[in-house]
């Protein structure tokens, strides 16, 4: 099973996509994709999703994709 990634198509427009859409991130998250999280000075300011709840930010797609990686590390040590 793998864990739910959360995440604002405005968030995704604006280039998390290419992130998420990786080989080594898509193939070990659900992607589920919103048309408002809610969060929109969260959204405005940089880029978020939420990994089972939790979440994952960065200022930069590189910094975005490295707590990603991160997180999924320690979900899949908790979960698996």
């Amino acid at each position: 099973m793998n864990p739910l990634l959360e995440c604002c198509e405005q968030n995704l427009a604006k280039g998390l996509d290419q992130v998420v859409n990786l080989p080594e991130i898509a193939s070990r998250v659900d992607l589920v994709t919103y048309g408002c999280m809610n969060e929109c000075q969260t959204c405005a300011k940089m880029y978020y999703g939420f990994l089972e709840g939790e979440w994952v930010t960065g200022n930069t797609l590189v910094e975005f994709k490295t707590h990603l990686l991160e997180a999924l590390e320690h979900w899949e040590k908790e979960n698996l």
